[in-house]
């Protein structure tokens, strides 16, 4: 019988056949919040009622690219616009944290050393499996 628990296709067959109660599922949620500052807590507390491992959040009207821990194992992923009326970002749990990477800063007052750096990095990176995105790679110079 198609679709049935049944397991055999012989007459009398009634071995059930169990499905695993131990499958972890990945809960994503959108929200728009309006604004994020002085909501961390609140939103966290939901996030964990609601057991969320992903949320989307719009309008959190943040004028920086940050990524900073809001509690609780959560983290926040934020980019914003200069204005602060819009902004978007993506709030993660403890599962998911080590996913995510902060920006890498090199320093250093020689362009071809900060180059040969970024090259090192990209090949320690590679070998495990990781990539390095180096088109948006900006060098910061405070020549006059």
């Amino acid at each position: 019988m198609r679709g049935s628990l049944m397991r055999g296709r012989h007459r009398g067959a009634t071995e059930l056949v169990r499905k695993s109660r131990n499958v972890s599922r990945t809960r994503v949620a959108t929200l728009n919040v309006g604004t994020l500052t002085g909501r961390s807590c609140e939103l966290v507390e939901a996030l964990e009622r609601r057991r969320v491992d992903l949320c989307a959040v719009q309008e959190t009207r943040w004028f920086c690219r940050m990524s900073r821990d809001i509690g609780r194992g959560f983290k926040a992923v934020l980019c914003g616009s200069p204005r602060t009326t819009s902004g978007v970002g993506v709030i993660v749990s403890e599962g998911f944290r080590n996913s995510i990477v902060d920006d890498v800063m090199l320093d250093s007052e020689d362009k071809g050393e900060l180059e040969r750096e970024l090259q090192a990095w990209c090949g320690r990176l590679e070998r495990f499996g990781l990539k390095l995105n180096v088109k948006k790679t900006e060098y910061l110079t405070t020549d006059v």
